[in-house]
């Protein structure tokens, strides 16, 4: 799923998507995981550095896939509890994650750089 540029909201249901929020609600699911995805390139610091903004990029979309609209709330959530949260109010839970974690140099500043900056994922 895409969540960026012109059809970015992911509280509109569109037939541009197979996935949406408004169709989660429909459909009964009570949490989604949505992956920033970032495909395998030149291993090099600055191959590193551009992917790792596309990724942060791709975050920042997903984190903002929360609140009510359009009759559809949900939430972020980066830890079981909060996601259990959810459930118990009845909202979606939106869990963050990044797929070919390369990109990050496979070195702890990384991850923590990303903790850091209030984007709470799995990995």
């Amino acid at each position: 799923m895409i969540f960026h540029g012109p059809t970015a909201d992911a509280f509109e249901d569109t037939p541009l998507r197979k996935v949406d929020l408004p169709k989660m609600q429909r459909g009964g699911m009570s949490a989604g995981c949505f992956v920033a995805y970032t495909a395998q390139g030149a291993v090099t610091a600055q191959a590193h550095a551009q992917v790792q903004q596309e990724c942060l990029a791709m975050l920042d979309a997903i984190n903002t896939m929360q609140g009510t609209h359009n009759g559809v709330t949900a939430v972020v959530c980066s830890r079981v509890a909060d996601i259990r949260a959810a459930h118990a109010k009845g909202v979606i839970a939106v869990i963050p994650a990044v797929k070919m974690a390369m990109v990050w140099g496979m070195t702890r500043p990384c991850w923590t750089r990303l903790h850091n900056a209030g984007r709470g994922m799995s990995h």
